[in-house]
């Protein structure tokens, strides 16, 4: 008798697991499908002292352009997997820059003081400055390759 009704717990048990599992499923997919759409969502700051006029749209035929403004400090994003074409006046001329998507880029002044827009792969959002690369030193890298005894079989 005692057999016959772990059988009959069982048999509740395994259709509420797999209810479990398919609950888990689904959210692993809403999950993933979010965090798709937010690593694919590009990033534009205004890292000057005044706020920038510019141009966007999607990069693909029969986009309609939408003029905006950006201020000092403040950051616009645009969501999607697609590239988006920029653009901002320059010494009175329109100045066109392609955005790949998912990137975070940012206008600047260049060294002549002129309104520039810049990429940082590695810049997160609310980063107030862009990190510059500092190469390490030859002799550094020698002693830890040294140090890590890398011969002419290793691959680094």
């Amino acid at each position: 008798m005692r057999s016959i009704k772990n059988v009959r717990d069982r048999g509740r048990v395994i259709p509420l697991f797999f209810l479990f599992i398919l609950y888990q499923a689904i959210l692993l997919v809403g999950f993933r499908a979010s965090l798709s759409q937010e690593l694919s969502k590009t990033t534009i700051r205004n890292d000057t002292q005044k706020p920038v006029r510019y141009a966007v749209q999607l990069d693909r035929p029969g986009e309609r352009q939408e003029r905006k403004v950006i201020d000092p400090g403040h950051t616009h994003h645009f969501p999607g997997d697609t590239a988006l074409k920029l653009t901002f006046p320059r010494d009175g001329k329109p100045l066109p820059y392609r955005l790949n998507p998912g990137g975070v880029y940012f206008f600047q002044l260049d060294e002549q003081n002129k309104l520039d827009v810049y990429a940082d792969i590695e810049k997160k959002a609310d980063v107030e400055d862009a990190v510059p690369f500092v190469a390490t030193p030859r002799g550094v890298v020698r002693k830890m390759l040294e140090m890590a005894r890398v011969d002419n079989n290793d691959v680094v």
